[in-house]
Formats: C-alpha cells, structure tokens, sequence
C-alpha cells in the first residue's frame, strides 16, 4: 500500500501490530468515526515542535504534514477509530520503532479533537498527540 504525502512520491505504509493495514471501523448506532482533518500546533517533543496536520481518511490511512525544518518521514501512516478509541503505529519507523501500535481514547470539544492515552510506551507519540488538542480543520461529526 502507498500514500503520497505533500506531493511527494509514494512510499510503504507501515502497518499496525498484526502486519495489515486495518480500515477504520464504522461505529455502531449513531456514533460518528474519526475522520477528517485535523491541525496542531505542537511544542513537545522539540524536534516535532511545529504546525502539523493530520488528514484521517476513511480508507486507515493518515496523511501527516509535517512543519517546515522537520527532517523526518513521519511513518507508521494507518489507523483504525471508531467513536472513542484511536489505534496507530505513528512514527514506527522512528522515535516508536520498539513500541508498537499506541491506544488513545478521544472526545470532540467544541470545535477540537482532544486524545487521551490508553496504551503506548512511546512517550514521543504519547506527547504528540495528547500535548496539544487539535483544532478541526474539515468537519468531525459531534458524538453528542
């Protein structure tokens, strides 16, 4: 599987724990998925500090962008949700490659999507994703 990222050429998708790329669930009754994009401004870990945004698509897969001066390739692009939980191998390749698949719970607030750990071990992935909220970019539906 592949995904282009910025215009770039494609490149492997890491998959999750299990060795497949997993879509995302559909959840059940009336409960939205995550979808969607999403925008942070992260200031931890320092060497993710920067403006990201994460596209979420329907398929399991995730477009980051990265900030400018980021000289990585944010890797581990698939996911799975469902209408409270978030599985992903993000930076898998990287900061992450000894931690597996990272389990957060997440809520809408308002107009952000905010994450909170269930089970990782990569600490650069858990401060990632749950030192910032992320700001809606393109609609998530409400879970209310």
């Amino acid at each position: 599987m592949t995904l282009m990222m910025n215009g770039e050429r494609p490149r492997d998708l890491q998959p999750l724990d299990d060795q497949t790329a997993v879509p995302a669930r559909e959840p059940t009754g009336d409960a939205p998925p995550l979808r969607g994009t999403l925008v942070a401004d992260i200031a931890e870990p320092s060497w993710l500090a920067g403006t990201w945004t994460m596209s979420l698509q329907g398929n399991g897969t995730m477009e980051m962008s990265p900030p400018r001066g980021y000289g990585g390739n944010p890797t581990g692009l698939v996911f799975t949700a469902d209408a409270s939980s978030f599985r992903t191998a993000l930076f898998s390749g990287g900061a992450c490659a000894d931690d597996g698949t990272g389990v957060y719970g997440w809520v809408r607030r308002g107009e952000r999507i905010v994450f909170d750990t269930v089970s990782d071990t990569c600490r650069a992935r858990i401060t990632f994703l749950t030192g910032s909220s992320w700001a809606l970019s393109t609609e998530v539906p409400s879970r209310q």
